[in-house]
């Protein structure tokens, strides 16, 4: 089996922001393309992540709890007049496009960030992408089931069959962007019930939006990334 490399799944174009971008341009982009952090540059250089958490932490505990006075600027007045580089965080993770995605899967999955910069090289720490959990679950979806075979024997058939008929499902989404239960069952030959089971878990992981309709089987849509 090929080794997959990080430049192998690497986004681009992709979210980020620059130290000079305000909080209101950041917290728009979050909103608008539903992502929760992105690196930091200047100048083209990564030099941190901000995050909604980041942004949560700053006002929360000191500004919004009614701990300020008249003499100090509304909290509101100080959120407009904040730049990124007040509020980047820079103990962050990064990986490289020739990283091997198995070596760095502890980097990737279980970090508080939804996503890792990708920089062009330690020496120059030029940001070149990201890759993010959900990247990654997309792949594994789809090319799990071929992992296993070569490491399984005879009895794990039908889990192989499941793990590829769930990479079946996201690939016909990605293909129609929005699509009925229905539908996939007949294409698949599945029932609408292990159809909607699977959907669900999918949705669990952020590679589908399920939406349900009165006296008829749910749609699944595609998730658009604007990134």
């Amino acid at each position: 089996m090929k080794i997959m490399k990080i430049k192998d799944i690497l986004r681009t174009p992709y979210t980020y922001f620059d130290v000079n971008d305000t909080l209101k341009y950041v917290t728009r982009i979050f909103n608008d393309r539903h992502v929760s952090s992105a690196p930091v540059v200047k100048e083209g250089v990564l030099i941190g992540m901000i995050s909604d958490a980041t942004i949560a932490k700053k006002f929360l505990p000191k500004r919004f709890l009614g701990i300020w006075t008249y003499e100090e600027p509304a909290p509101i007045t100080l959120m407009k007049n904040l730049t990124v580089e007040s509020l980047v965080e820079k103990q962050f993770s990064y990986i490289l496009p020739e990283d091997d995605v198995i070596d760095v899967l502890p980097t990737i999955i279980g970090k508080k960030y939804d996503c890792v910069p990708v920089i062009e090289s330690r020496g120059t720490m030029r940001l070149v992408g990201i890759v993010r959990g959900t990247d990654l679950m997309r792949i594994f979806l789809k090319y799990f089931a071929t992992y296993e075979a070569v490491k399984l024997d005879g009895t794990s058939k039908e889990r192989l069959k499941m793990e590829t008929i769930v990479g079946q499902i996201l690939a016909i989404v990605e293909r129609e962007g929005v699509i009925s239960v229905r539908e996939i069952s007949k294409e698949l030959n599945l029932t609408i019930e292990t159809t909607e089971r699977i959907g669900v878990e999918l949705e669990k992981h952020g590679l589908i939006k399920i939406r349900y309709k009165f006296f008829a089987p749910p749609v699944f849509e595609k998730i658009e990334r604007f990134e």
